[in-house]
C-alpha cells in the first residue's frame, strides 16, 4: 500500500510539473521553449537577383549645333530635280572606284594616301560649251529667287557643310534602335574633314586652287573662276555626299531624309549662283568615296 501511495505521489508531482510548464509556455510563447524547424539551406541562403540591364539604349545627352539658328522653310521640293539626277548618277561609279582602292590597299586606315587617291579620281573638267549650258540652267533657276528662297539658301550655305550633319548625328545617338550601328561624333568629324581635304586636293588638280575658294558654307562669293563664283568640285557637295553615305548606312531608315538634305544643300549652291551642276556632280562622286572609305576602315561595312 505504501508503495502504491508513493507511486501515485510521484505521478501527481510529475503531472503538476507538466501543467506548470504548459502554463509558462502559454504566458511566454517560445522564449523558454523555442520551437525549431528544419530550414532548407538553399532557400535560406538565396538572395534576390539583381535586375538585369535592359537592352534598350540609354538616352544620351546631345548638343545640337543648329539650336542657335533654327532652319527656315527650305527650298521647294519640286526644284530638287535640278540636282537629284546629278547626285544619283555618281553612285555606280563611286562603287566601282572604291572597290579598286580596297583591292589595292586593303581595309586598314590610310587617310593621307586615300585623300591623294580620291582627288585623282576627279573626272576631267567639263568643256567650256558644257559649262555655258550649265550656267544657263543656273541662271534660269536663280531668276526665280524670292525672299523665302534666299533665306533658305543662305541658311543652307551657312550650315549645310557641317552643322546639319552633326545635328543628324546627335539625333541618331539619341533615337536609335537596339540593332542600329552607332555613329560617333569623332567619326562624323573625320568624314567631313576628309571630304573637305579631298575637295581641296581636287580643286588644286582642276586649277581651282583651294586658297581661292570661298570657305565651305561661309556664304562668301569670291570668284574662283572667270565665268562663275564656283569651284570644281564643290566642297559642300563633297562633304554632304560623304556625310549622307556614312550616316545613311548606319541608320538606313533615315536615308531618305539624309538624301533630301543633301539635295537641299546642293541646290542652295546652285540657287545662290555659287556652283554649277558639274561642280555638284563631281563633289557627289568624291563624297561617296569618302563615306564608303570611312565605313569600311572604321569597321561598319565590308568592302
Amino acid at each position: 500500500m505504501a508503495q502504491d501511495a508513493r507511486t501515485r505521489s510521484v505521478r501527481y508531482a510529475f503531472i503538476s510539473i507538466l501543467a506548470l510548464l504548459a502554463m509558462l509556455v502559454g504566458f511566454t510563447g517560445d522564449k523558454i521553449l523555442p520551437i525549431t524547424v528544419d530550414e532548407d539551406p538553399v532557400v535560406k541562403t538565396a538572395t534576390t537577383p539583381a535586375p538585369t540591364k535592359t537592352s534598350k539604349p540609354e538616352a544620351q545627352p546631345t548638343k545640337d549645333p543648329l539650336a542657335g539658328d533654327p532652319a527656315p522653310a527650305l527650298l521647294e521640293a519640286g526644284d530638287l530635280k535640278e540636282v537629284r539626277g546629278v547626285i544619283g548618277d555618281q553612285k555606280a561609279q563611286a562603287n566601282t572606284l572604291i572597290k579598286r582602292w580596297f583591292a589595292a590597299n586593303g581595309t586598314g586606315k590610310a587617310d593621307d594616301g586615300f585623300v591623294s587617291w580620291a582627288a585623282a579620281q576627279l573626272p576631267a573638267e567639263p568643256s567650256t560649251v558644257q559649262r555655258q549650258t550649265e550656267q544657263a540652267t543656273v541662271k534660269q533657276l536663280t531668276s526665280s529667287r524670292d525672299a523665302a528662297g534666299n533665306r533658305a539658301a543662305r541658311w543652307l550655305n551657312d550650315h549645310g557643310c557641317q552643322d546639319v550633319w552633326m545635328s543628324f548625328t546627335s539625333e541618331q545617338l539619341s533615337l536609335r534602335s537596339t540593332t542600329d550601328d552607332e555613329p560617333t561624333e569623332t567619326e562624323i568629324k573625320t568624314v567631313l574633314k576628309l571630304a573637305s581635304e579631298v575637295a581641296s586636293a581636287g580643286q588644286d588638280r582642276s586649277g581651282s586652287p583651294a586658297a581661292s575658294q570661298p570657305k565651305p558654307c561661309s556664304g562668301a562669293t569670291k570668284p574662283a573662276r572667270d565665268d562663275c563664283s564656283c569651284s570644281y568640285p564643290s566642297t559642300q557637295s563633297t562633304m554632304s555626299a560623304a556625310a549622307r553615305t556614312y550616316l545613311g548606312k548606319l541608320s538606313p531608315y533615315r536615308n531618305d531624309q539624309y538624301a533630301w538634305m543633301e539635295q537641299q544643300v546642293d541646290l542652295a549652291a546652285l540657287y545662290a549662283g555659287l556652283e554649277l551642276p558639274s561642280d555638284v556632280g563631281s563633289g557627289a562622286l568624291l563624297g561617296n568615296l569618302v563615306g564608303k572609305y570611312v565605313l569600311v576602315t572604321r569597321g561598319h561595312a565590308k568592302p
